[in-house]
Order: structure tokens, then sequence, then C-alpha cells
């Protein structure tokens, strides 16, 4: 107990004892200084404040903190130290040893486990070990409530957002803590959950509610904690409060929060700490004496200077001239006083503050706290989503697959591993001062950035017993090393760190979101899972990342519980905290419905009435106006329908229809459709699931797709401005973000209607002439030419057309060779066609005319090909006397041209097609949590899915004319006799030109030239290590390919690429041979790859050779070799296999020896389509090396032998079944070396600016005419005259998405010269272009463990002058010395899997090196770390010196690397 107010001890009566008792301070340095020894024995401090900078182990702290207990006890102080620290947990510690003090997650991540009991637990374990070395007061809980949780950056060190969740876990943290017999604070009031961030960084944040608002919400914790009667403290925060009722610049100086706020409403007894009064916004307004007083007015008891000893001094000089001028009175420093003083009573006293435990009582507690951070870790990781399966990775990904983990660069957490480790380095260093140990520790933090989560890519590899890669990214986005690793990879791990606060981590998550999806769509493997190792809130509520993990901090325990949760070692517990929590438990259970098959008789009637509801009750009314029950059954024998009901079985009402279609392959959802008055009751769902399990069910199924043309009631998702329709899908998991989009048009006033002026000219220009086909005598040609240019179902509706000679006909467009180039469905309203496609039925009684599905393969005449066939069924139309014109449909944006003719758009539709394994897993994952799945919104109903909410009203069906015959003589005219009329130009989509930069465009490659000064322009240099030293030279054709669709011979295109540890030689003929080109040259034992594709056309079975001869090809394969320079003998490239662990074979041997790279058989029928005709096929070779070393080795001048690496496109003759050699590629000549170093510092060789002057072979590499000059450092992409030859695809707009975002410049259609310079000081060969072919999956290796080779070290330095690693390698370890991570285990808790072969890297840490390989950023990838968490103290408070910003703005140029 203590003295009452009159009996204070005599000692307070001095003033000087009474001010030192109502600061609290802290310092820099592990050690006590001679400044903190002053503060304590001659201005009587009273509380010490100690973070990270002070701590360096559980040791040390003990020893720390009684020597500073002691310095107190011998200087005379009555009471001693308050010792306060921030050991939130999570993210925010101050203490960190391994051995002794463990981790625990952070209060969100707590909240994340459900459990207020485990909160309690973790929070007197905390405190106990804390308490252990000295400390008697933690500053928290935190009490804040994320009221705006996606936008603020307290982030995960607040419970959640919402409030009484937040007072439930904060009260049980508090318990835990003062049972553990540790003081509390609460912070940060009124709140740091809702802030306002107005200004700069350094600008205090703002908080904008007015106090009711904050009553209801954000004040609630704080109520509720002081209510319960034992929170000790309160930490007010340094904000701003502007509302209607208070504008207040800083919260802890103004007397309406303190005393007003906190003591009187909230009625809080205990101590008031202020923020740290070194904020510079207040020193600016106010200086620390105007600060320090200020907030003792306001009502603080204790007030905080965290570390400069002049603004400490200062602030003490102040308040005694505060109380000298009158304004602070005594009573009120005695009130404080008495305050600080009873608080030490509850938690110190002199026995317990000079002998704490120590180590001694850590060592017991050790081995049980361990046991509860991990237990506390495993059940707050919580998988959000998970729509794919691919959780466990051990049952989704094979171990020879390999993974790619992407991480942000971060700062490492200020008490972790990774910083420790990286101190322990730096403790030699030498600093002159304080303030230079503080800028060597901030260069250190900077170094370590890429090494912050290389423990995490190490444990995943040992976990897989499989190959991890691993790459950093900054906000420059997504780089040629992602896109090569991207296309590398079967699965994607992308880790974000409060990607809403560093909003590039969202973009270049998105970007590779949508890259994995565009791969998966050429049938590439790409799973992709998002880890948010911070803030849950990053990608919580974006339902396109389908498998979405939260770990709620990126601390070791935590990765350690990431790593078991992505294989399964354990099941996730935990979930989103909050309100996001209650919604999932408020959703109502959702009703699984009866689906029955549709009966015609049964249910037609009943079908058409439900019909009629959605036309009444739906604006706008197409297409169910028109709709009638037999629009949905074909009756066809090419496709196979079947279609299900919900239905009332007593009242016979149909409640939900769903239409399903398969043919070759295809299977589609035509329709799906809920009575309004039957939706949010899942009868959409229902109705869904039974479609797709029938789809799902077919032989020979290759995709799904939502909409269909034929019928074409629906041909995709009805497109709304809400979006709801596709929302729907996206919930019961379809992926809708590539979408192909058709459009409805229509003239609406058909009579009125004249033809632009000039088509008729531009169409007799281009020799385009128009022809009219009905019946199936003469179909042939154009039945192909549908099939190869769109899907079955079209295939059907031009046959179905075709058959009905009376009333609709097929116009086709031709060349004056004759070939076809496009054609299209003329149609009246009596034809049986208007029956399926509800637009060419009026309800009105009108005649509509009908131009249907204009197919048009994409070429340089593709819109004025359209046009003219668009032209061609207007006229028809009229002539039979139609009142409308409606064209069904066009792709994209082919819409656009038609609009310049006088068409409108009537509505657009969006087909969406997925992967039948893609909708496995979502069809298992829906079924598997069918009851938990979060209710829809209104706006998103079921019956919206297809546009139900779309359309309305009654019926009309108009009788077939079967005498009415197209006028053939319409046509006659087309090419001669009209008047000139103006005309729209055409649309060059092959040429359009956008600025966007497109990752997925991957051009043609180098073409060699004849002259190769026409390439350079003046002040450049053909000596530059360029793209061309990696890139193969123009094709060599032997054999000319027949195409046999066309019955014409078609060229051939082959285009490769070389990866892997090349360098640019050194120049071993000096001075003398300046103009000699650029070498590369390897190790023989290095590891490399080489990768490419084959355009060739898809339907070829024989070739002509030079002599002219015509001869038969069975098949088509790809083969890569090399020769020697001197006699041109063939020299062995050898394909290395992995190493396996198989018993049987024994003890380091391989599943499979070394031998020739094989051949690739080539099918022509998978490949990707490049136009109409021609297929590319990717190629590629992995885990190569040559076999022997050249001769000389380098050395000898006039005598270097090179090897020359070739691929060539071979053909299996009929006859005899001997290969024939087609056409070949051949590279650059390779010097290639025998001795094989470990590893390649190039962080040492390359010059990190480009000023300084190049010596030896980089002088030769400049031109005569520029020699000084120098060219930009950053090497960006400068591919803007490539075009997207692998995407394209046979619709009219050449691509599988919206031309207006995708489409690209065109360049010369095969070979293309790439202009990327590097500067001559960096020497390094540079890929070819930045748009590299896709890099296919790589075969399945039989052996069950990987084992990488080719790790040698390094025997020598290398100078700049020397050979320079290469900035990429994809299939070459790049773990030098200086790449190493700052931290290479996990300690507590940590995986431990044994390896049973040790093979030829001879211990399990070898091996798991040669799982793991870590890709180090470039000098220009390279930008400032993240701070992920949010420390106001940090961010707004500091005032670093001038000269301290100065080196760090120099710093900032350059790129610094760790020797990690």
């Amino acid at each position: 107990m203590t003295k009452s107010d009159s009996e204070l001890d005599p000692l307070w009566n001095d003033l000087d004892w009474a001010i030192g008792q109502i600061l609290i301070m802290g310092w820099d340095g592990t050690e006590v200084t001679p400044q903190i020894r002053n503060l304590i024995e001659n201005h009587h401090l009273g509380s010490i404040i100690l973070t990270a900078k002070n701590l360096k182990s559980a040791e040390q702290t003990a020893s720390l903190v009684q020597e500073l207990q002691t310095i107190a006890h011998q200087a005379g102080h009555l009471q001693p130290l308050l010792i306060a620290l921030d050991q939130e947990n999570g993210g925010v510690n101050s203490l960190f040893d391994e051995d002794y003090i463990c981790q625990f997650p952070s209060a969100m991540g707590i909240a994340a486990t459900g459990s207020t009991e485990l909160a309690y637990s973790v929070a007197k374990a905390t405190a106990t070990e804390v308490s252990a070395v000295g400390v008697n007061l933690i500053l928290g809980p935190v009490l804040d409530v994320l009221t705006n949780a996606r936008h603020q950056p307290l982030g995960v060190r607040a419970t959640g957002d919402d409030p009484q969740e937040a007072s439930q876990f904060c009260n049980a943290v508090i318990n835990g803590f003062k049972d553990a017999g540790v003081a509390t604070c609460g912070k940060h009031f009124p709140s740091y959950g809702n802030l306002d961030f107005l200004g700069s960084s350094l600008d205090m944040p703002i908080i904008t509610q007015t106090l009711e608002e904050l009553s209801l919400t954000a004040l609630v914790p704080f109520r509720n904690a002081i209510s319960a009667g034992r929170l000790d403290a309160m930490f007010v925060g340094g904000c701003g409060i502007q509302n209607a009722g208070m504008n207040v610049m800083h919260a802890c100086l103004s007397d309406q929060v303190v005393d007003e706020l906190l003591r009187n409403e909230l009625g809080f007894k205990g101590v008031a700490i202020s923020e740290c009064l070194e904020m510079q916004s207040l020193i600016q307004e106010y200086g620390v004496k105007g600060g320090t007083v200020m907030a003792v007015e306001a009502g603080n008891d204790l007030i905080l200077l965290c570390r400069a000893h002049d603004v400490q001094l200062e602030a003490i000089s102040g308040l005694k001239l505060g109380y000298e001028n009158g304004i602070i009175s005594k009573e009120r420093i005695y009130t404080s006083l008495k305050r600080v003083l009873r608080l030490k009573s509850i938690c110190t006293s002199w026995q317990k503050a000079l002998n704490p435990p120590g180590l001694s009582l850590l060592s017991k507690m050790h081995p049980s706290h361990l046991t509860l951070s991990r237990a506390a870790y495993d059940q707050s990781i919580a998988v959000v989503r998970d729509k794919e399966n691919l959780l466990p990775l051990s049952q989704s990904l094979l171990q020879e697959e390999e993974l790619l983990l992407l991480t942000p660069l971060v700062k490492p957490l200020p008490a972790s591993a990774a910083t420790k480790s990286m101190l322990e380095k730096k403790s030699n260093a030498k600093a002159s001062s304080i303030h230079d140990k503080w800028v060597h520790q901030e260069h250190g933090a900077i170094m370590s950035g890429e090494g912050v989560f290389r423990e995490l890519g190490r444990s995943i590899a040992r976990i897989r017993n499989g190959k991890l890669l691993h790459t950093s990214y900054t906000a420059n986005g997504l780089r040629p090393v992602h896109e090569n690793l991207i296309n590398r990879a079967s699965a994607i791990i992308i880790v974000t760190a409060d990607a809403n606060r560093n909003l590039y981590q969202a973009g270049f998550t998105k970007h590779v979101a949508m890259m994995c999806h565009m791969l998966r769509g050429t049938g590439q493997k790409k799973s992709l899972i998002v880890v948010a190792a911070s803030s849950p809130y990053d990608f919580a509520m974006d339902k396109s990342i389908g498998t979405y993990v939260c770990t709620f901090d990126f601390t070791e325990t935590a990765m350690a519980s990431l790593v078991r949760t992505l294989y399964g070692e354990i099941v996730p517990q935990g979930s989103m905290p909050g309100t996001l929590r209650k919604t999932k438990k408020a959703s109502k259970t959702r009703q699984q419905w009866l689906v029955e098959n549709y009966d015609r008789d049964r249910d037609g009637s009943a079908l058409t009435e439900l019909l009629r509801t959605l036309a009444r009750s739906s604006t706008p009314s197409l297409p169910y106006l028109t709709t009638a029950a037999q629009s949905f059954e074909l009756f066809s024998p090419h496709v196979e329908e079947a279609h299900f009901v919900v239905r009332n079985s007593s009242t016979k009402t149909l409640y939900g229809f769903v239409a399903t279609y398969y043919t070759k392959g295809i299977g589609a959802i035509g329709a799906l459709f809920v009575d309004p008055a039957k939706r949010n009751v899942s009868i959409g769902r229902s109705l869904h699931r039974r479609a797709m399990r029938a789809l799902l069910q077919k032989q020979g199924l290759k995709k799904v797709q939502l909409g269909i043309t034929f019928p074409g009631i629906f041909p995709g998702v009805p497109v709304d401005e809400s979006g709801s329709n596709k929302s729907w899908f996206d919930n019961v998991g379809w992926d809708t973000q590539f979408p192909k989009r058709l459009t409805n048009m229509v003239i609406d006033d058909l009579g009125s209607w004249t033809a632009p002026e000039g088509l008729l000219q531009s169409i007799q220009r281009a020799s385009i002439s128009f022809d009219l086909i009905h019946g199936l005598d003469n179909a042939e040609s154009v039945l192909n030419h549908v099939a190869t240019h769109a899907g079955p179902e079209v295939v059907e509706l031009y046959r179905t057309a075709l058959q009905e000679t009376n009333t609709s006909g097929v116009v086709r467009a031709k060349n004056s060779m004759d070939n076809l180039l496009g054609t299209v469905i003329i149609c009246t309203a009596a034809s049986r066609l208007s029956t399926y496609i509800p637009p060419l039925l009026s309800a009105h009684g009108e005649d509509i005319g009908g131009i249907i599905a204009p197919i048009i393969p994409a070429t340089a005449q593709s819109t004025l090909i359209l046009q003219g066939l668009a032209f061609m069924g207007v006229r028809q139309n009229k002539a039979h006397k139609s009142a409308k014109s409606v064209l069904s449909w066009v792709l994209n944006e082919a819409h656009e041209p038609l609009e310049a003719m006088g068409f409108e758009v009537q509505q657009t539709f969006d087909e969406i097609t997925n992967s039948p394994e893609n909708k496995v897993s979502a069809l298992n994952n829906a079924m598997a949590t069918f009851n938990s799945m979060p209710a829809l919104q209104s706006s998103a109903s079921p019956g919206d899915a297809m546009g139900l909410n779309a359309m309305n009203s009654g019926m009309g069906m108009d009788s077939f004319e079967p005498d009415l015959n197209f006028d053939d003589a319409m046509l006659e005219n087309v090419n001669g006799g009209l008047p000139p009329l103006p005309f729209t130009p055409s649309y060059d989509f092959e040429t359009f030109s956008t600025t966007f930069e497109d990752p997925f465009n991957y051009s043609k490659p180098y073409e060699a030239a004849p002259h190769t000064e026409d390439f350079h322009d003046e002040g450049s240099s053909p000596q530059q290590p360029d793209d061309k030293l990696l890139s193969f030279s123009a094709t060599n054709v032997k054999a000319t390919p027949l195409d046999d669709a066309l019955g014409a011979y078609s060229e051939v295109n082959m285009s490769a690429e070389l990866y892997g540890m090349f360098f640019v030689a050194e120049d071993v003929f000096g001075g003398e041979s300046s103009g000699r080109p650029l070498e590369l040259t390897c190790y023989r034992r290095n590891l490399w790859q080489c990768s490419g594709q084959v355009t060739m056309p898809r339907h070829c079975t024989q070739v002509m050779n030079e002599q002219g001869r015509t001869i038969p090809i069975v098949e088509f394969f790809a083969s890569i070799s090399a020769k020697e320079s001197i006699e041109g003998k063939s020299t062995e490239i050898i394909s290395i296999p992995w190493k396996s662990s198989n018993p049987a074979l024994g003890e380091g041997q391989e599943t499979k020896v070394a031998g020739a790279p094989p051949k690739i058989a080539l099918d022509l029928s998978g490949g990707q389509d490049v136009d109409g005709h021609r297929v590319s096929i990717p190629v590629s070779w992995k885990r190569l090396q040559f076999k022997s070393a050249t001769a000389n080795n380098g050395r000898r001048k006039g005598l270097q032998q090179h090897y020359v690496v070739q691929i060539s496109l071979l053909g299996k003759m009929k006859t005899g079944g001997e290969l024939m050699k087609i056409a070949e590629i051949q590279s650059g000549p390779v010097i290639v070396r025998g001795r094989s170093p470990r590893n390649f510092d190039s962080r040492k060789d390359v010059p990190l600016t480009g000023d300084k002057k190049a010596t030896g072979p980089v002088e030769r590499a400049r031109t005569h005419s520029d020699a000084s000059s120098t060219s930009n450092l950053k090497t960006e992409r400068s591919d803007s005259n490539h075009t997207l030859h692998p995407y394209q695809s046979s619709s009219l707009s050449n691509s599988t998405t919206p031309a207006s975002t995708w489409t690209t410049p065109s360049t010369p259609a095969y070979g293309g010269q790439a202009n990327a310079q590097a500067h001559p000081a960096k020497k390094i060969a540079l890929s070819p272009n930045m748009n590299r072919p896709p890099v296919p999956s790589w075969g399945k290796e039989s052996s069950s463990k990987i084992q990488a080779s080719g790790n040698h070290k390094n025997n020598g330095n290398l100078s700049s002058a020397s050979s320079v690693p290469i900035s990429l390698s994809l299939s070459e370890d790049e773990r030098s010395p200086n790449n190493r991570s700052t931290s290479d285990s996990l300690t507590s808790p940590k995986l431990h899997r044994t390896s049973t072969s040790h093979g030829a890297a001879g211990s399990p840490i070898d091996e798991e090196e040669e799982l793991y390989e870590y890709f180090p950023l470039s000098v220009d990838d390279w930008t400032p770390l993240v701070d992920t968490v949010y420390r106001p103290h940090i961010v707004h408070h500091i005032a670093v010196p001038q000269e301290i910003k100065a080196q760090q703005i120099r710093n900032k140029s350059k790129r610094y690397f760790s020797a990690e």
C-alpha cells in the first residue's frame, strides 16, 4: 500500500526528484552509457523504456536491467525504476532470444484462433518471460479497433474490426499480464484504428470521426478495459483529431483528450503516458520544451522521450521553466507523482528489481512456452479460400515438379533471427559515433532485405524434398526473371506483406495471377497460392485469388507453421477475425434442392410460363421475351443435350432450369435461370452443381464454358454494369477473368439505312468477291472453314442454316485466287434458326432479318471482310422487306467498325471457358463447403446468373415462309457498277499499337542481318554484350513444307534461346582486334538449358527438298546438337538427370544415366495457333552440359576452338522411316572451359554505376564515332515492335482477350531485330528479348528425389575485365557467398527432415542447398525495403539528422549486396 497524500516521503519535496519521476526515457546502445547514467543519478529519472536497439539477448537484458536498477538504488531512489518494453508479439517485439524468449502470434493472429483462453495463456507466458529479465511494465495490449480495416497501417497489431471481440481478447491479455505480475498499458488512446493520412509521412495522421462515432466503435475496448479495473496505464497517441466538436493537433497534448475524455468521461484513474515528444511535427510547431509543458498540463503522468540525450535535457529544463513561469502548478506535478508511485508499488520492489531470476527461470519455462508458441501459431494459420483444392501441396504438386516462391523485399522484424544474425555479422564494424552506428544498422537492414524469406524457401524445399525456386519482387513489377521462373514452375506461391499499404504488391500479385491464367489456357499447369504474411485484408475480398492463406506475421515460427499447413502436417484452424468471421458464422445453411431431368411433355408448358415470368420481371426483357420451351432443344445427332429442372412436384411449377450441351469435347451450360420469387435459396447453385456433374462425366471433355452460340439464347453470361452476373459464377468456382466478348447488334430502321461511302471501292481494291450458297452440296469448304476458325457448336449452326434452302444461306467472301476469306449466315424471320436465336423474333410482329456468326480469320483485311459480309447481309435483309436487321454476333472489339456502318449494340455477353480440371476441383470444393459458404448478396442472386434479371414480357413466334427465296441477283454487282461510297477505314488488328507493356508478348527472336552496321545508331556499338549472344540465327531451310489445307507450300520458322551461367568471354585478342565480335563462354560442368519454338503449317504431311522432290513425312521432331568450329565435327551435349534416393538402386545411384538430349516429337494438332493455318510449338531441353571443353581454354590467339549449338527440325520419311533435316538454326560460338568454380561472385565484378571508364574488352565494345558515350544503365524492355503470336486466337479480333487490353504493335511477321542495349561497364550477356517464348512444363522425372548438380566453387577472383555472369540464371544456382541468407535456420521451432541418402552431396545440408535455388535481384530491380509494421514513433516522431538524411539519399543510388 502507498502512503496517503499527506505522508509522501520528504524526498519528494525536492522538485527535481518529482520531475524526474514523471519522465520516461530511452537511449541508443546495448550498454549503460554516461548519458543514461547521468539522467538516473543527477536528474532522478524514474522510468526507462527499452527497445530492440538496447537488447541483444535474454542474458544481456537481465544484466542491463539489473545494472540500471543498481544505479538507481545507489543514487538514492526510494522505489525501483519502471522498466517498460514493447512486447506485443508478432512483428512488434523488442526482445528476442531463440534460446529463452519465445515468439508468439500477433494480436490479430491470436484473435484468428477464436480462443480467449489461448490469448490469456500467451499473454501470461510473454509477461513471465520479460518479467524474468527485470521488465515490470509491458506497453500493451493494443486496444485499437480497425474501423477501416483494409486501409489502416496498424494492421495485425490490433485484434480486428469488431469492438466487442477486441474487448474480449484485450481483457484476456490484460489478465494474463497482471497474473504474471507485470503492469499493463493500453494503447493508443483515443484510437489509431481509423486514421486519415492527409499529408506527407512526417505529418500527423488525423482522426475525423466525431466523439459519438468514436464512442460507438473505437472507444469500446478502452471503456471495457477501464471498467474491468486491471488496466494500470494508458498510452495516449500523438494523432490529431478534427471534427465538429474538437480540433486537436496532438491528442497527447490536449486536456480535452486526456483530462476530459479519458479521465472524466471514461473514468480512468491510472497513469497516462504520452506519445514520444521527439515527433517531428511537434518539434517544428512547439519545440520540445513547450511540448513537454503542454503534455503535463493536458494530464499526462509520464512524458516519453525515446532516445536523443540533448532533447531529453531540453525537456527537463522545459518542465522546470514551466513551473517557474507558473504554467505548471506543484499540485499538478504531485498528482502525477502519486499515480506513478502507486503503479511502482504494484508491479515492483527493490528485492524483485535487484534480483531478477534471469536465465534460471527462463530455461525452466522455455520448453512449455515453446510448445504453447507452436500450438498458437498452428491454430492461427487461416486458409480463407482454396477453390481449386491446391492444399495440401503434397497432393496437388508432384515431387519432380518445380515450385516457385515470390516474396517482397521487406525490412527484417526488429527482434528476429534475421536481424540478430545481421547484427552479429556487423558487430566488428568500427563506427566513430552513435549516429554512425545507427546509419550502419540501417544499411544492414537494407542489405538483408532479400534474406527475410530465405528460410521459408529452404523449409519448403526440405519438406517437399523437391526443387524450390525463389526470388524477390519490388515496386518495379514483373521483371524478366519473374516471367521465366513462372514459365518454368508448375506452382507459384506469392507472399504479400501489407499490400493495402504497399500497393505494388497487390498489382504484382494480380499480374502474376493473370499470367498464370493465360498459361493455363495453353495447357500448362500453373497453380497459384497467395500468402498474406501480415494484414489478412490484402486479398480477403478478392475472389479472383482462388487459394488465399493468412499467417498474420512473418516471424520464423509463423513461417514454420505455414510450411506445415501447405504440406498437410497440420489442419488450418484459423479464421478471419472480427466481422468477417461473424458474417461466416451467421450465414444461413444452404438448402439442397432436388434436381430432376427435364421432361418435355411434363415441363414444357411450365418452362414457357417461367420464361414469361422472367420477361415480365426483367429489364431489358431480351432474350426471355421471344424464347419458348422448344428454343432449348436442338434434336441434333451431332450435339448431346441434357436439361434439368427444380420443380414443385405437387403444383407442377418450375422454380429453375438449366440447359447443357456437349459436342466434340466442348461442354457448355447454355442457360441457367431461376424464378425471381425463389432466388437466394440455393436453387441456382443446385442446378449448377447438377449441370457440372453431367458435363464432367463426358468422355473426351476438353473444356467447359458458360454460354453457347447454338442455341443462342445465352451466347455467354449477359454483361451488366454491376457485374453481379459474373460475380455469381465467381462464387461457384468459375474463373471469369478472361472472357470472350460476344456482341449482338441491330439496325432498328432498316428502311432508312444507307451504306457508308467508300466501302465498295475498298472491296474492289482488295479484289474481294462474294457469293451465296445454300444446301449441303456445296458446303464442304464452308464447314471446313468454320471448323478451323470456330467451335463445334458454330459448325452445327452453319450445318443447320445450310439445310434450310428457302429461308437461310451462307455468304462467302473470296479473294482473286478463289480462296475463302470469310463466311456469314443470312436468314429471314421465317427461318428455323429464329427458334434458337431469340433476337431474330419480334414481340411486335415485325420481320427481322438475321446476319449470324461471321467467321473471319485474323488477317490484315479482317475488318474490311467483316464490313463487306455485314453489308451483304443488310442488303439481303432489305430485299426481303425486313424492318430490322440483327447481327448475332461479333467477337470482342469487332463491333467498332460495324458501329461506323450504322449498327447499334443490342446486348453483350461474356463467353467464359475453363478447363475441366479446374471445374472438377471447384465442384468438389463447392460440395465440401456447400453448407458453409457465405450468403450471396441480392444483387448477385442465382437467378441472375445468366442475365436472368436482365430481360421481359410476352412471347411471339412468326410462322415459317418456306416459299421465300434469297435473291441471288443482289450479289451480282458487288464488284463494280455501284456509286462511290464513303468508307470507314479498316482496323488492322495486327498493327494496332498501344503503349501497354504486355508481359506475355513472346516475340520472335533476333535474326542475323547481312550488314550489322545497319542496325546500330550513331554512338552505339556492334560490340555491346547484347541479346545476340544468347539468341540463335535465322532459320536455314533445307526443305519446304506443304500446307495440306491450302494446297500450297508454306514457310517454317524456328527460334530459340540459351539460358544459364554464360559469360562474355575475355578478350584474348587484345586491342589489335577491336572489330572482332564478343563471344560467350561457360564452364563445362555448368548446367544450361535451351528453349524455343517451331512455327509451321498445322496440316503438313509432305515436304519438297532442295532438288524439287516431294517427300511424304509421317512425323516431325526437334533435336539439339553441337559442333566444333575448326573442323566442323560434332561434339556431344549430354542431359543430366536428377539424382535419386531409390533404395533399390543403392545409395547415391541414379534412376537415369546421363545421355544425349532426347528428340522432341512435335504434335501439330496441339500447338498454339499463329494464324488460320500455322501453329507454334514450344520446345525445350533442360539440364544440359557440354561433355568436353573446347581446346586452348581461351588463352591462345587465333587457335581458339568454339562450340555452336544447333537445333534441327527433322521429318520422319514415310518410306524407310529415316529422318531428314527440314530446317535448322544455330547459336553463336561458345567457348567451353574445363575449370568449374563453384560460385561466380558477380556482384563484386559488376560496377554499380556506369560513370567509370571501362578497360580491356569494354573499350573494344565502343564505336569509333563515339567512344565516350554510355548507354542507359537500365535495360528495360524494348519490345514495342513485336506481335502477340503465341496468344492469337482464330477469332476475328486475333486475341483471346479484348483488343484494347492486349493488342500490341506489330513487326515483320517472322524475325526481328531487338534493340536493347546494356551499359558497357556491366558486360552482361542479356537474353535476346524480354518477351521469351513460353517455357513448356518439363517432362516428369522418374526419380523420387531431386538433387541439383552444378554447385561449383570459385577458385579465383573474377575481375571486371574478365568474364561476368549473366544477370539471370534459370537452371543453375546463383548461390554465392554474397547471396546467402543471414538466417540459415529456423531455431524455434524448426522443420527437421532427415534425408535417406546423401548421394554425391555428402550431407543433408548440401542436398538442401541443391533443392533450394535463389535468384537474386539485379542492380536495376532493387528498390528500398518495405516496413510492414507501422510504428508511429518511427514514421512520424524521429527527426533524422541532416547528415544522416544526406547519407541515406546517396545510398539510394547504389545497390548494397549482403554476404548472406
